[in-house]
């Protein structure tokens, strides 16, 4: 009886450790398929994280662009800028120039005034000159 018991210990231990061992291949059967999905998953945010990072790098590259543009567009409004305080600079030159000509001008104008009234009083006096001379040389 004892012997019953034991072959009934040894049988029930048996079909536990198949059982067992069915428990643990189903188990690395789950953690194989676990690690593939795992592996798949990994290698698709691997691949999003590769495009993002792509997608980053021409990001700043255009970001480089568009920086190095402005500069361009800022160093040429400085030197437009410049030109046009220059230009500015010479047109009040010219104004000033202009307006010290014109008061030349109007200078001149009443010099040749006064030389052109000053001309015909000597005309006149030598215009009267001229014909009391002539009546007086006629008498």
């Amino acid at each position: 009886q004892k012997l019953e018991a034991d072959q009934q210990t040894t049988d029930q231990l048996r079909e536990n450790v198949v059982e067992l061992k069915n428990v643990l291949a189903k188990m690395q059967e789950e953690a194989v398929h676990g690690q593939r999905e795992l592996k798949l998953e990994a290698d698709f945010w691997t691949q999003k994280f590769e495009e993002e990072h792509h997608a980053l790098v021409a990001c700043q590259n255009q970001i480089r662009e568009v920086q190095h543009e402005n500069i361009q567009f800022i160093e040429q409004s400085d030197l437009a800028a410049s030109k046009l305080k220059s230009i500015q600079e010479k047109k009040n030159q010219l104004e000033e120039l202009n307006k010290a000509a014109e008061e030349e001008i109007i200078s001149w104008r009443m010099k040749l005034r006064l030389t052109y009234k000053d001309f015909r009083c000597k005309l006149k006096d030598l215009t009267l000159k001229y014909e009391n001379n002539k009546k007086s040389q006629a008498r």
